[in-house]
């Protein structure tokens, strides 16, 4: 059993839920409800598209999405640095296009290394390929909150990312793992919903045994 909020030994690391969340469940082609799962991730990524000042649409698809993890740059070019250019990678085939998420949950985010650094290497997909590609910064919305709080410290990182927005030459928008939980049909899947309601919920302090 995989989604069992009772499970005493849980991983606090990012690979372990967005694992569990996206290969387990959401982008499982072998999970009932696949088509539906992926056209509502497709309306609520052109939301934030659109909501981040983006033209960029991903139109009607045929729900075919490819998934891959933990994904690096030297697999495109050998001579690029060792660096993730995403922890999920995935492609729509039918809008020639790539979602590259950088998925935090209890670790912080930095701009320089999670933004800017995997940008490079994103450049380097995107041109290889000449396909349209989404950067994305997935976070628990406790900490997409504490980030919009501090919008108006000198070196607020809410600003720096409405300017990197704005400059980038790929679209970038920011995701909440709430927001994605919210795309699971909880008449059919309500115990799936609750275990990452709870497990996104959770503070370092929960992970100790």
């Amino acid at each position: 059993m995989i989604f069992d909020k009772t499970m005493l030994f849980e991983s606090e690391k990012e690979r372990n839920l967005y694992y569990k969340f996206f290969a387990g469940f959401f982008l499982n082609e072998l999970v009932d409800g696949y088509q539906s799962r992926t056209q509502a991730l497709r309306l609520l990524l052109n939301r934030r598209l659109l909501e981040s000042g983006s033209t960029f649409k991903l139109e009607n698809f045929d729900g075919t999405l490819l998934a891959s993890f933990d994904y690096h740059s030297y697999l495109l070019e050998n001579s690029s640095d060792k660096g993730e250019l995403a922890d999920i990678l995935i492609e729509d085939l039918a809008n020639r296009s790539v979602i590259a998420i950088e998925a935090k949950f209890l670790t912080d985010w930095n701009f320089d290394k999670d933004i800017t650094a995997n940008a490079e290497r994103i450049k380097i997909l995107r041109d290889k390929f000449q396909i349209n590609v989404i950067q994305a910064l997935l976070l628990t919305r406790r900490k997409h909150t504490a980030v919009m709080q501090a919008a108006n410290h000198p070196d607020s990182n809410y600003h720096r990312l409405l300017g990197y927005s704005r400059e980038s030459k790929q679209p970038f928008i920011v995701l909440e793992w709430e927001e994605l939980i919210g795309l699971v049909d909880k008449s059919k899947y309500a115990a799936v919903a609750d275990y990452f309601t709870d497990l996104v919920g959770r503070n370092r302090e929960d992970f100790r045994r």
